[in-house]
């Protein structure tokens, strides 16, 4: 498929584009989840090279108190220095990895809703922190939830319960 404003609707860029044909939905983002993890796996990144880069031989972290290579390092040199970032945002949040090299997760609790009118919309109920303490970390807020009909407290309490298990059973998994 062709159009006036691209050589190949369904291939790569030509660099002939212009931003100000192209229709508006294709800026609209209404989620910046993934955009905003990319980035903050680039500064983690960045930010592990950077100290395998400013290594010392005599002062490093491996055997012999040696340095990785800059030229020739290994994936688990540049994994110690991985999970040994420490990104704080401007407001304040911080952004770590555990022993394993995961991050501790931090989500928000979607509920979707479709409207009268069949267009969607999101609305959130709670959040889930990976870094809370046991019992704290998910926040539900039931009065945000829109069931339908009858059906409201015994649908929430069910939901809690299912958050609770799914919760422990994370909490099990990371501890290994």
């Amino acid at each position: 498929m062709k159009d006036d404003n691209m050589t190949d609707v369904n291939g790569l860029c030509t660099g002939k584009e212009k931003l100000d044909s192209l229709d508006a939905s294709v800026f609209e983002m209404k989620d910046f989840t993934l955009p905003f993890y990319a980035h903050k796996a680039t500064l983690a990144l960045a930010q592990a090279l950077h100290d395998l880069l400013q290594c010392k031989n005599e002062e490093g972290p491996f055997r012999d108190r040696s340095c990785a290579d800059p030229k020739a390092f290994k994936p688990w040199q540049m994994f110690h220095y991985v999970k040994n970032v420490r990104l704080k945002s401007s407001t304040g949040s911080e952004f770590v990895f555990d022993s394993y090299g995961d991050s501790q997760p931090l989500f928000d609790l979607l509920y979707w809703h479709m409207t009268s009118n069949y267009t969607s919309s999101y609305v959130k109920v709670g959040t889930y922190n990976g870094r809370a303490p046991p019992g704290s970390k998910v926040v539900i807020n039931a009065s945000a939830i829109l069931w339908g009909g009858k059906y409201s407290q015994v649908l929430v309490e069910a939901v809690l319960a299912m958050l609770r298990y799914l919760v422990m059973k994370l909490d099990i998994k990371q501890k290994r």
